[in-house]
């Protein structure tokens, strides 16, 4: 590394101090050192790459079920839920409580059902829209002149609409009026209040109903969000109403209103299991939801596809990988134990967490990887072996494999080595590259900052191999690296 820096520090020492002037062309030799330093460091790099740079990357991609008419619930109940977010609570008075509910119908349909009223929810289970917002199921659009039934009192909505300004929201009861705060861009540092509105998705601000919607000027005290009974939020200068608690309800033209019970919704849609928001009694606005988990569903005529958005990654070099050997009389054998929820075979195993006990019962598995692989990891032929409850199948590097029988899990095996073909093309487009600046003149300036240029985008490229290999769950930190 002592050795790059020094070679780009040098080059660029040398051209600023040149009698040439810095708009005149530098010549062949200077442009291709600017462009070949960073490559040849790059292909340095790659080629004394310690040992840990190579890492078998074991990753729970996803969950899927078999069978006819299914009908899966999401919540916090390891036992009980086919779906399961260790952030939510499990069970309340021995019961569990679900966030919803996922169908399969015949014909591949799909259908969501958000979480009921009795009992009070701990969670939502909803999903992306069309327009890419949040879409809760247990939601309804207010309109002007709704009542809401609201702790023995009535509140009437009225909404006064503006044209360049979203509107006002006003609630009325019994000459008490309340509004639903706006909220107005600011100055940095000198917090001044700018007249351009701002529209604050759910999962960035809500506006609880017992505040809002509170008689007089009782302090709240500190109540938190086990206390929340329902909360406004805004989308697209609409106002909806997400009530958490069985004796809430919207009037309208004298009519009682509930929420859509189940929302069909197409394959390949986005679903997130949503924290409730936390709030603070004496505020007039609470937190967003909390997205938990999300990930996308996929429909077959007997089976539901869950693919994760945030796999649950493992990352291992070799050194790490021969600790979890199983213990065995073959000395030539290589295996490893994968261990689903808190369903184990052995006392050494990659322990996948992120999953329910349903799943977790039929998709544990024993990974025989080749036996080349107790000397050092090396490209092979062989295929890597999952034996699971469901049977055994032959898989290769980067191929998704589906363990168990009618509860399933999607591993995904991946063998990370550094890009040694990358760093040699890189060496060849240097020549060209060369070539092309001798041909356009650029100046000396110009090749300063293409050389600066060079220097960052293989810092990115190091900086994001770094990342992607590191262990575990860093899989939106190499994203952003990228």
């Amino acid at each position: 590394m002592s050795l790059f820096f020094a070679g780009i520090i040098l080059l660029f020492f040398w051209l600023s101090r040149s009698r040439q002037s810095l708009s005149q062309s530098p010549g062949f030799v200077v442009a291709l050192l600017a462009y070949a330093i960073p490559a040849i460091f790059f292909l340095y790099w790659t080629l004394g790459a310690p040992e840990n740079a190579t890492r078998l990357r074991v990753a729970l991609v996803g969950i899927g079920f078999m069978g006819e008419d299914l009908t899966l619930k999401v919540g916090g109940d390891r036992e009980n839920h086919h779906i399961w977010e260790d952030d939510l609570p499990g069970k309340a008075a021995n019961n569990s409580i679900t966030v919803g509910k996922l169908e399969l119908h015949p014909g591949s349909s799909i259908s969501l059902q958000g979480p009921n009223a009795e009992p009070k929810p701990v969670g939502i289970l909803g999903f992306r829209g069309p327009d890419k917002s949040f879409v809760l199921p247990n939601a309804i659009e207010l309109k002007h002149g709704d009542k809401i039934h609201f702790d023995g009192q009535i509140w009437q909505v009225g909404f006064e609409h503006y044209l360049f300004r979203p509107p006002k929201i006003d609630f009325y009861n019994q000459g008490q009026s309340n509004q639903l705060p706006l909220h107005f861009s600011k100055i940095p540092i000198v917090d001044w209040e700018l007249p351009i509105w701002r529209d604050f998705p759910v999962t960035l601000k809500t506006y609880p109903l017992d505040k809002i919607l509170q008689v007089g000027q009782a302090d709240t005290s500190d109540q938190v969000s086990d206390s929340l009974s329902g909360f406004f939020y805004r989308n697209n200068n609409q106002l909806f109403i997400a009530a958490l608690r069985g004796d809430i309800f919207l009037e309208r033209a004298g009519q009682y209103l509930t929420n859509k019970a189940m929302w069909e919704i197409p394959a390949g849609t986005r679903l997130h299991i949503l924290g409730l928001p936390r709030w603070r009694g004496i505020k007039e606005t609470a937190g967003g939801v909390r997205d938990l988990r999300s990930f996308r569903v996929y429909p077959g005529e007997r089976s539901l596809k869950l693919i994760y958005d945030t796999p649950e990654i493992y990352s291992l070099a070799q050194k790490e990988l021969l600790k979890l050997r199983m213990d065995t009389e073959e000395s030539e054998v290589f295996r490893v134990n994968l261990a689903m929820g808190d369903w184990d075979i052995t006392d050494k195993y990659i322990h996948f967490s992120q999953i329910s006990l349903l799943v977790g019962r039929e998709a544990f598995a024993i990974l025989e990887l080749p036996k080349t692989w107790l000397e050092g990891f090396q490209e092979s032929q062989e295929p890597w072996v999952l034996t699971a409850p469901g049977g055994q199948q032959k898989i290769t590097n980067g191929e998704p494999a589906w363990l168990g029988e009618h509860n399933l899990a999607a591993i995904q095996i991946d063998l990370l080595k550094p890009p040694v073909l990358l760093a040699f093309l890189t060496l060849v487009l240097v020549l060209a590259k060369t070539l092309l600046a001798v041909s356009l003149r650029i100046s000396a300036l110009q090749l300063i900052v293409a050389g600066a240029i060079e220097f960052f985008v293989l810092f990115r490229v190091l900086l994001g191999y770094r990342v992607w290999i590191m262990p575990p769950f860093e899989e939106e930190a190499m994203k952003l690296a990228l």
